[in-house]
Parts: C-alpha cells; sequence; structure tokens
C-alpha cells in the first residue's frame, strides 16, 4: 500500500509539473504574439500543439501566425487535418478558404466556401460565417451572392439587408443600398433612427444622396400613407439642403400624425439655425395659424418675429417670387408690430425684455 502511494504521488507531481510547462509556454508564446514577434511564438505554439492538438486556443493562434508570415501551406494544411475529425464545422470551413484566399487561389476558396454551404442551406448562421470571411477578404462580390442566395434559399426577403446594404455601399451601388435599407425599415418600422443612420455614410456623397431620395420617391409612390417613409424621405431632402421640399412633407406628417405642430417646431428650428429664415418663417406661421393652443407658442412667435427682421435685413436678395408668395409682410415694421404683440402679452418676463431688445435693435 505504502509503494501503491509513493508511485502515485510522483504520478501527481508529474502531471503538476507537466502542466505548468505547458501553461508557462503557451504564456511565453503569447507574451510573443502580442509583440508581433510570430518567429518566436510559431515554435512555441507548434510544440504544444504536437503534445495537445485537441486545443483550440493553441489552433488557433497557430492559424493566425502562418497567416501572419504568410506560410499559406502551412495554415491550409492544419486547417485540413482538424477538418478531418470536425468535417461539417462551418468555421473551420470559412478558415480555409480564408487560407486560400490570401494564397491567392480565389477560385479555391469560393469551392470551399460553397462546399461549406452545402452543408446547411437552410442555416442563417451558415451564409452569415461564409459570407463574413468573404469580406474579411475583400470579396465584395462573392459576399453579396451568398447573402442573397441565403435570403433565397430561407425565403425571407428582407434578410441581410443591414449586410448587403453595407457591402453595396462599398461598391458604390447606392440604388440597391437604398433599396436594402428600405427592407430593414419595413421589417423594422420601430427603428427609424437606425435605419437613418445606416443610410448617413452614403448620404454625404452627392451621388449617394442622389440615389437614395430618387429611391424614396419611387417608393413613396407606392406606399404613400407610409408615416416611416415620409419621416425618411424628409431627412433625406434636409440632407440635401432641399428645405422648401422639406416643408411640404413635415406639414403632411404633422397633419396625419396628429402632432399639433411638434413635427413643423422641430423642423423650423433646424432650418432656422440653417439660416433658411424664409421657410422657418413659413413653418412657425403655419403654427401660429393652426395650433393657438401650442405649449411654446411664445417661443414660435418670438423666432418668426426674428425670421422677419432677419428677411428684411437681407430683402434685396430676396426673389420677387417669395416675397409674393409669402403669408405675411417681410418688413421691419411688421417685425416690430410682432414683437410688440408678444412683448404686450408676456408682460414682464424675459421673453418680454428680449422683444423689447430687438425693437431698439431694430429702431
Amino acid at each position: 500500500m505504502k509503494f501503491i502511494f509513493i508511485s502515485s504521488l510522483i504520478f501527481f507531481s508529474f502531471a503538476i509539473s507537466f502542466s505548468q510547462t505547458v501553461d508557462i509556454k503557451f504564456k511565453l508564446a503569447q507574451n510573443y504574439e502580442q509583440g508581433g514577434d510570430w518567429e518566436h511564438a510559431i515554435p512555441l505554439y507548434e510544440e504544444l500543439y504536437q503534445r495537445d492538438s485537441s486545443n483550440k486556443f493553441v489552433f488557433d493562434a497557430l492559424r493566425r501566425g502562418y497567416l501572419f508570415l504568410k506560410k499559406y501551406d502551412n495554415a491550409i494544411s492544419l486547417i485540413q487535418n482538424r477538418l478531418q475529425k470536425q468535417s461539417n464545422d462551418i468555421t473551420l470551413i470559412a478558415q480555409l478558404g480564408t487560407a486560400f484566399a490570401k494564397a491567392d487561389n480565389e477560385s479555391l476558396a469560393v469551392v470551399t466556401w460553397e462546399n461549406g454551404i452545402a452543408f446547411d442551406k437552410k442555416n442563417f448562421m451558415t451564409y452569415k460565417i461564409i459570407s463574413d470571411a468573404a469580406q474579411e477578404n475583400r470579396m465584395w462580390e462573392t459576399a453579396i451572392d451568398f447573402y442573397k442566395r441565403g435570403r433565397k434559399e430561407i425565403g425571407t426577403e428582407n434578410l441581410f439587408a443591414a449586410e448587403l446594404s453595407s457591402l453595396y455601399s462599398l461598391l458604390f451601388k447606392f440604388p440597391e443600398a437604398s433599396k436594402e435599407l428600405l427592407l430593414l425599415l419595413n421589417e423594422t418600422p420601430q427603428q427609424l433612427s437606425y435605419v437613418q443612420s445606416r443610410f448617413a455614410p452614403f448620404t454625404g456623397k452627392p451621388d449617394g444622396l442622389k440615389a437614395a431620395t430618387e429611391v424614396m420617391q419611387n417608393e413613396i409612390a407606392s406606399h404613400s400613407e407610409s408615416i416611416n417613409l415620409k419621416k425618411l424621405f424628409a431627412w433625406l431632402l434636409m440632407e440635401g439642403k432641399k428645405y422648401s421640399e422639406a416643408y411640404k412633407v413635415y406639414g403632411d406628417i404633422d397633419a396625419k400624425t396628429k402632432a399639433n405642430g411638434n413635427e413643423l417646431y422641430a423642423f423650423a428650428e433646424r432650418v432656422y439655425h440653417d439660416g433658411e429664415f424664409f421657410i422657418a418663417a413659413n413653418a412657425y406661421s403655419d403654427i401660429i395659424t393652426k395650433y393657438g393652443s401650442f405649449p411654446q407658442l411664445f417661443l414660435v412667435r418670438f423666432n418668426f418675429a426674428r425670421c422677419l427682421e432677419e428677411l428684411s435685413d437681407e430683402a434685396d436678395s430676396l426673389t420677387l417670387y417669395k416675397i409674393k408668395t409669402a403669408k405675411f409682410q417681410v418688413t421691419f415694421e411688421n417685425a416690430i408690430d410682432e414683437y410688440s404683440k408678444l412683448a404686450r402679452g408676456q408682460k414682464t418676463t424675459e421673453i418680454a425684455a428680449s422683444c423689447y431688445l430687438q425693437i431698439a435693435k431694430i429702431q
């Protein structure tokens, strides 16, 4: 019994020592990797992998190292050996395709990914993982093809809309990118701000903004009652500084959503701060006329007077069309009259003091 106990103790001590050695070498290899010294990291990872080829962390590290040092044949062989035991592992198949792509064999990469998709054509993640691998290797068209096939196979019209929009945008295919984002909006109407944020990267480009606006116009023609589409369209018009068109759309949105002037007010505030005083004055005038109980009516009336003041100061630059179609008189006298009426109503408030200050400035 004493002999058995001593033998067990020796074996246990050896196992601990072996485990500590492995752990030390793994940490040393990681330190080399983090410092970018793959030449010293790889031999350690290779030694660890020979001892335990089932260790996923060591496998991944070794694969990364081979790819970094452009030892593509080593990476391919490493992944293929692992696939012999896990033949249906879609992540391994995606990695193998990546290794072929980096070795300048894109055709074999595509064949590899095709084989991976064949294992499970109805699985969302299959297409996601494979397409991500294609994107990693800047094979944009290939990624688009896989996503579109996934959508068809799974039978969901708006599947991968966000991913496809990003890819189309990278290829400057702005109409296609816009259509994908509209599919996304139809799927999740409550995520209007998110969809707007996905438009932003390419609406900053003239071609992108033009394409997005045209696509929206066509979509609204078919779905004229969609408030979300109108809001998105109005936002695009604002991005393109088409304030007159946006004014009409926001007026329609305000009426149809029974916003009681809130949509118009938000629009008026933005164009006012953008220096578009004539458009802002029209919007403020609408609120004053239609929504007498608007909570911030005193601010609306003050900013309306400010618009008249600004417009009167630059009256020579106003077109005759604007002056003739205005719902109000564009003169300093009219601005003073608006300030005076507001000040009398507010009496001793700060807004009244501001009104008198503006009158003094004009005079």
